[in-house]
């Protein structure tokens, strides 16, 4: 999770707005031994309306990054590795557009080194990176605990 699943949590953060609050997690070890290679996590929102999961494999030659995520509005069904997003209502499933797939690790790079340079904000802040590796450690505590719920420390309106 911290390699790859920190991805994903930061992604729900961006696509939702809202702070993930309590975790359920389960992880698995398929083909790696130090590390697991699958989890799935249900995750409790500080906005009650909206369900997420996030499923995340880096297993079997492959990636995976799924956020389910429902609210009174419609299903969202995306995977951030594979590039898909499907939008359903009702019966009705729609695919949604998603942009070209950039490096994002240069794209990145690029962007802190232009900050330095123009002395300008980062677009992730501290901040980002401290929720989701907080997220992060919540689904840990809860996988080693069977899968219990676990609070995400360190949020009562912020840091």
């Amino acid at each position: 999770m911290l390699y790859t699943g920190v991805h994903s949590f930061d992604l729900l953060r961006f696509l939702t707005g809202c702070e993930v609050t309590r975790v359920w997690c389960r992880t698995v070890r398929i083909m790696t031994r130090e590390t697991e290679d699958n989890f799935s996590m249900t995750c409790e929102l500080n906005n009650s309306s909206l369900v997420a999961t996030i499923a995340g494999s880096r297993a079997m030659s492959g990636r995976v990054g799924l956020i389910d995520l429902a609210g009174a509005r419609g299903h969202l069904l995306a995977d951030h590795v594979h590039g898909f997003v499907h939008l359903v209502r009702g019966t009705e499933r729609l695919a949604l557009p998603v942009p070209f797939p950039v490096p994002t690790v240069r794209e990145t790079l690029g962007t802190f080194a232009r900050a330095l340079r123009e002395g300008t904000s980062f677009p992730i802040t501290i901040e980002d990176g401290l929720r989701a590796v907080a997220i992060v450690d919540a689904a840990y505590r809860s996988a080693e605990c069977g899968g219990e719920g676990e609070a995400v420390r360190g949020f009562s309106g912020g840091l």
